[in-house]
């Protein structure tokens, strides 16, 4: 497991390195402070808000975890932060559609209904995980 934990994190730093290598090559230098707050808020935002949120939620969730079985509560935890996160990716579409783009032809993406799908998707195949673990997580406790 500590082979894994120092592969991904080596990853990791190769990943911002190269990020950096093509912020410092593509970026024009008076774009700089711009790419800087951007980089604070999104700093700012996953840690004062997305992760806080999510701790709660796994905090919540650890009851439900115990009556549908830890199989199940990890598949409905992993599909609610996934459209949680993409909904993420989405929010500045929302925005610009709602704005007005500088350039219509960019965002011609139906927003809000890609949006809504993701999350029934998600919450399907959350609730379908936990009728399942109901099932499996009964039959057995009664082993």
């Amino acid at each position: 497991m500590t082979a894994a934990r120092l592969a991904i994190g080596a990853f990791g730093l190769a990943l911002l390195g190269y990020a950096a290598v093509l912020e410092l090559t593509t970026v024009a230098s008076a774009q700089y402070p711009a790419v800087m707050w951007w980089v604070f808020a999104a700093i700012v935002v996953h840690d004062g808000l997305i992760a806080p949120v999510v701790v709660a939620f796994g905090v919540i969730g650890r009851g439900t975890a115990r009556r549908i079985g830890p199989i199940a509560a990890a598949v409905a935890r992993a599909a609610l932060v996934a459209a949680a996160c993409c909904s993420l990716v989405l929010i500045p579409g929302l925005v610009v559609r709602a704005v007005g783009a500088r350039n219509p032809t960019i965002h011609v993406v139906d927003y809000p209904l890609v949006l809504a799908g993701l999350w029934i998707a998600a919450v399907a195949v959350a609730g379908a995980a936990v009728l399942v673990g109901r099932r499996r997580g009964t039959a057995a406790v009664t082993k």
